[in-house]
């Protein structure tokens, strides 16, 4: 025990009568406390919540206050009769629980305020009778905070199990339930959003504790949110249910915090989702037990929690978390994601359908991927990488395990999702970790990362489906516009989607339309189209980030960025790197193409991706600076191609026969139509049609340009002939890069004719 001078004069003040009873009361503890108590609070906050400290250290702590404050009630008369004025409790804090730090006077002002909204009673003063409710609220308040000592230690192991993160959040919830059936014995009252805002700042600043920029404000924006109950001040009936729901939603949040901190890896959540399991599992679990608040706060608003109140929920999410978004696209996509997404009835706020929709959406889809996590965890299979043949005959066996009928007609649902796709994704391990993206080689086999990604977007797709094609098979320019329309300021926040591109929405139907393996060309994206195209765009986002980095470095000139935050890079400098330098970007994922490459003369590339750039790029071929849309259609466009050559070339010959020629014709008949319809030319006759298409194929241009003599007799001659069994046309892949070049249609070409001039060959 540390010497304390102040109770030297206690004692002797005690004899005169100035001070409380002369000797303590019979069966009084007889030691004198330790001054001090508050001194490390910072500390032993920290080691509470990182589950570092001993109950019974924890519990000296809360004594260490106790004992203080009986000795402070024996030996001190208050200023006010048989009660303590703000004054004296403040000597109190600051000469016997807080003496290392400066404490503000007004602390205890707003403490008398808290204490009157919980013990009742006046707001000036504190009475004994009420410091003795205090002492035993105290002592219940250690062992409640106690108990959840071994819960918290959990927030230090390495890598805390499935059960264990959720007997953290469930002890969290006891927590909050004993406090509140303590509180409903307490006679509570009101208490002012203005006291807890003072109350706030002076504790935390006077014990040092780590707190939120307007903590006090985003509390009681939460209680409105939640109960409905008034947005400036506490109500009696308000105690029990804040405590339920802090405790509640704090533990939840805090085993959430642990889960993706723990076994992490450096993978990404939306990896870990797909790929892990446990972590996917206990996320999952948690989100149920948060669903009971959101009903319930649905129910407080008498069924629809308003657009506004959300709109004030976003603006006190701090900055951090918004992941660089401004408050205004969250704020503006609310709306279209509740009324549309969510399908809302009452499309005023997030009603129960809303919230019903949703979680209905996440447990169907964690069920469709619990069912592979089965079969992976019993079959025991290479999860990197299965043969087809092989793949088939695993689900096979799988399948004919599982004895209810559920069970089986749900497992054979998946097995036909999953192999309507051929296998595309390898397994690279590359410094900055592991890296997915799809294989245009021989080789392939099966890969979890694979199926969980089509189950995954089968389940966004046919959602999307419902949501925007009003349950139809396929979308179509306008759904893909309304849906791109409504989310646009957000979708461009995030650097994903230049809203200055016109036609947005139809340049990826058509991309979806022509180059997947599902593609048919009929100008409308069937749900196959959507995952095949899903996924070329997610492997070809790793091309595009390894490009940003690598060429942004190297042609960073000091020009700028453009509107989606990229280095802008001057033509001649991105050619340098990337036309260049092909083989580099292309030699991993695509090992035919980089063959081929190589076996072309350096004209015949320069030729090759002057084409491709002229296909990519919104304003064709031009010197004008690379951005975000250019570089990474130039990476795209890549697996656009090689998608197309691979699935036409069935025999693996590294080019196009006639028959592969004719059987790519269907992808781009409606395309072609669409042109020649524009040039006046009759686009009901399919003979004409594939005649044009061959005539590209054969000629390397297109017959459609303005007139001429020359033009018109050349592709009547053609006409007359391409039909023929002895008519040869056969193309390689210098002959689909000029295919995607004729076709291309820039926004703003610098030429007059550009097709004509940059596809020539």
């Amino acid at each position: 025990m540390r010497f304390n001078p102040y109770f030297l004069l206690f004692l002797s003040l005690s004899g005169c009568g100035i001070l409380g009873e002369k000797s303590m009361p019979p069966g009084s503890d007889q030691s004198m406390p330790e001054t001090g108590c508050l001194n490390q609070s910072k500390d032993l906050v920290r080691r509470y919540l990182d589950g570092k400290i001993t109950a019974s250290e924890w519990k000296g702590a809360f004594s260490c206050v106790n004992q203080s404050l009986r000795y402070f009630t024996t030996f001190v008369r208050g200023s006010a009769s048989d009660a303590y004025t703000a004054s004296d409790l403040f000597n109190l804090l600051k000469d016997f629980l807080l003496t290392n730090h400066s404490v503000h006077p007004e602390l205890m002002n707003s403490a008398l305020q808290l204490k009157s909204a919980l013990f009742g009673g006046s707001s000036t003063e504190f009475t004994k009778s009420e410091i003795d409710l205090l002492l035993t609220s105290i002592k219940r308040l250690q062992e409640i905070t106690a108990a959840l000592i071994p819960a918290l230690e959990i927030r230090s192991k390495p890598a805390a199990s499935e059960a264990e993160l959720l007997e953290l959040s469930s002890a969290f919830q006891k927590a909050g339930e004993d406090l509140a059936a303590f509180s409903e014995t307490l006679p509570t009252g009101p208490l002012s959003s203005e006291v807890l805002r003072l109350l706030i700042t002076e504790l935390t600043d006077s014990l040092e504790l780590p707190t939120l920029d307007g903590l006090n404000d985003k509390f009681f924006l939460a209680k409105w949110l939640l109960f409905n109950t008034r947005p400036d001040a506490f109500e009696a009936s308000d105690w029990p249910d804040l405590l339920r729901f802090t405790l509640g939603t704090g533990g939840i949040a805090l085993a959430m915090k642990t889960a993706m901190k723990n076994g992490a890896d450096g993978q990404s959540i939306s990896d870990r989702l797909l790929n892990d399991p446990p972590f996917r599992r206990v996320m999952h679990a948690l989100l149920l037990q948060a669903k009971p608040w959101i009903d319930r706060a649905i129910q407080a608003h008498q069924g629809s929690i308003p657009f506004p109140l959300l709109d004030h929920l976003v603006d006190a999410i701090p900055e951090s978390l918004l992941q660089g978004i401004p408050s205004r696209a969250w704020k503006g996509s609310l709306r279209p994601l509740i009324r549309n997404l969510l399908m809302s009835k009452t499309k005023t706020g997030l009603d129960q359908s809303s919230v019903d929709t949703l979680f209905r959406f996440l447990s169907e889809w964690n069920r469709d991927l619990e069912y592979l996590d089965q079969y992976y965890e019993k079959t025991g299979v290479n999860p990197d990488t299965l043969p087809a043949s092989t793949q088939s005959d695993s689900f096979a066996t799988f399948l004919g395990s599982l004895e209810a009928p559920e069970d089986h007609d749900r497992f054979q649902s998946i097995i036909k999702k999953v192999l309507s796709v051929r296998p595309l994704f390898q397994k690279r391990v590359e410094p900055e970790g592991v890296v997915w993206s799809i294989h245009y080689g021989p080789g392939n086999g099966y890969s979890r990362h694979q199926h969980f990604l089509v189950l995954t977007l089968d389940r966004i797709g046919r959602h999307l489906l419902q949501t925007y094609a009003g349950g139809r098979a396929v979308f179509t320019e306008k759904e893909l516009s309304s849906l791109s329309r409504d989310f646009s300021d957000f979708l461009y926040s995030a650097r994903i989607v230049d809203p200055s591109v016109p036609g947005f929405a139809g340049k990826r139907l058509r991309e979806m339309d022509l180059f997947t393996d599902a593609s048919d060309g009929n100008l409308e994206g069937s749900l196959q189209e959507f995952i095949d195209y899903a996924l070329i765009l997610t492997s070809s986002g790793n091309l595009t980030s390894r490009m940003k980095t690598e060429i942004g470095q190297a042609c960073d000139q000091g020009i700028g960025e453009d509107p989606m935050g990229w280095i802008l890079a001057p033509s001649v400098c991105f050619r340098s790197q990337f036309h260049d330098r092909l083989s580099h970007w292309i030699q991993e994922d695509f090992p035919r193409l980089s063959a081929y490459w190589k076996t072309l003369s350096v004209e015949e590339q320069r030729k090759g991706m002057m084409w491709l750039e002229h296909a990519a790029r919104r304003n064709g071929y031009s010197e004008e600076n690379f951005g975000k849309a250019d570089s990474s259609a130039m990476a795209v466009i890549l697996y656009y191609t090689e998608s197309l050559f691979n699935r036409f070339d069935l025999d693996a010959s590294e080019g196009l026969s006639r028959y592969e020629v004719n059987a790519a014709y269907p992808v781009f008949r409606e395309l072609i139509r669409k042109t020649a319809s524009e040039k006046g030319l009759n686009t009901s006759s399919d003979f004409l049609l594939k005649g044009i298409y061959t005539y590209i194929v054969r000629y390397e241009e297109m017959p459609l340009q303005p007139a001429n003599a020359a033009n018109a007799a050349k592709l009547t001659f053609w006409m007359a002939k391409y039909s023929f069994p002895s008519t040869d046309y056969h193309t390689d892949r210098h002959g689909i890069f000029n295919i995607v070049c004729q076709i291309a249609n820039p926004e703003n070409p610098s030429q007059s004719t550009p097709n004509s001039v940059v596809c020539a060959p």
